[in-house]
């Protein structure tokens, strides 16, 4: 039996959304004509090539708009390409001839080649056009369609996704528009303001499907308060880059967490006596937090995982513990389907649907690097941004 209830949200009316998304662009004009049109503008110190950090101001820039946000995103994506990354800095003329013309091919980070940046172009002009300039179209946020983007924000859209699972509603109510954006209460010692998304920001940030872009402004808010933290110049999509789960489970709830390590499985010192303590207490761990409503994360940590279907050096949501088939539920912020090729298990993976997999505890040890459990004592006012940790919770 799940410990872990599952909302239901109702759905926005057909003409309600009609009203809320932007019209899509049609027939976008050439990538190669778009880049050379708005480079002028995104090369702020005019010395013929674009930095890492021009591309990510001109994504943060609210003049940058349309097919040039999607010409910038593109770029950005090519730089994190897992397979073929662009190299820093780039020239107009290079950028140019990386604009093959083929937008018809899917635009996948595991390209053989150079990154397709048509592809990629294309993927943004549709994005930027169908999002709704709402914050929250149905009046609360949903799992469906929320995915990550392409910056890495796991570390905080687990969390998220976990206390959407808990409150939807409780969450909607954290968001305030204002004047010139949104006030963003993390926790109740604790608010940020942070500005309209951009074009740029929505395009590379994680996304909703039809529901709003609260899922941009969380993670503006996320990389705000890491900028007001710690000093940092960065946009606040770039400050919302890499940390703890856990740490944001602290941050969101305003409790102290618990952390449990798997390191002890990968140790050739562990006996199975010692293994099977283990896992009795990580079975309480999460058959308590669950049925009391308080959050969990788990990561797979700095040591990755060989598990197919299971991200390496990555933050998973748990949505519930089934203690009839001693199984954990997660959910990874891609959102993604995954059949596993042969029988599902540690050498073939698990089934996905949307994300959300179920996955025996006895094999979950064996690959993620940690969970995070939230307490009932309140954490310490002035609780730091969250860090990256080397057990991924």
């Amino acid at each position: 039996m799940r410990t872990s209830p599952r909302p239901a949200l109702t759905r926005v009316a057909a003409g309600l959304l009609a009203l809320s998304i932007l019209p899509a662009l049609a027939d976008p004009q050439p990538l190669a004509q778009v880049i050379q049109k708005g480079f002028p503008v995104w090369d702020t110190d005019h010395d013929g090539s674009l930095t890492i950090e021009e591309i990510n101001r001109a994504l943060a820039n609210p003049e940058v708009r349309g097919e040039e946000a999607a010409a910038v995103a593109a770029i950005y994506r090519a730089a994190r390409s897992k397979s073929h990354p662009m190299q820093p800095p780039f020239a107009l003329d290079v950028l140019v001839k990386q604009d093959s013309g083929d937008t018809s091919a899917p635009a996948t980070d595991e390209d053989l080649g150079m990154p397709k940046l048509g592809s990629y172009y294309m993927a943004y002009v549709g994005k930027i056009g169908k999002t709704p300039r709402q914050l929250f179209v149905s009046g609360a946020p949903s799992l469906e369609g929320f995915r990550q983007g392409k910056v890495g924000s796991c570390f905080c859209l687990a969390p998220m996704a976990a206390l959407i699972d808990r409150d939807p509603a409780a969450v909607a109510a954290r968001f305030t528009r204002d004047k010139d954006g949104f006030t963003v209460r993390l926790n109740d010692n604790r608010t940020v303001h942070v500005t309209e998304p951009t074009d740029g920001e929505i395009a590379i940030s994680s996304g909703t499907g039809d529901q709003g872009y609260w899922s941009t402004v969380y993670e503006k808010a996320v990389g705000q308060m890491r900028i007001e933290d710690k000093s940092l110049k960065d946009p606040p999509l770039v400050a919302a880059t890499s940390g703890s789960a856990g740490t944001m489970v602290k941050v969101l709830t305003g409790n102290e967490i618990k952390r449990f390590s798997c390191s002890p499985w990968r140790k050739p010192e562990t006996t199975p006596a010692e293994k099977d303590a283990l896992l009795d207490r990580l079975r309480t761990l999460l058959k308590e937090t669950s049925a009391a409503h308080r959050l969990i994360t788990a990561g797979t940590g700095s040591k990755g995982s060989k598990v197919p279907g299971i991200s390496s050096f990555h933050a998973y949501a748990v949505l519930g513990f089934d203690a009839g088939s001693d199984s954990v539920i997660i959910r990874d912020p891609h959102g993604q389907d995954y059949v596993p090729r042969g029988q599902p298990g540690l050498e073939s993976g698990y089934p996905a649907s949307k994300g959300v997999m179920e996955i025996p505890l006895k094999d979950i040890v064996e690959f993620m690097g940690g969970f995070a459990f939230e307490q009932t004592t309140p954490a310490a006012k002035g609780t730091p941004s969250g860090e990256t940790t080397a057990d991924g919770a």
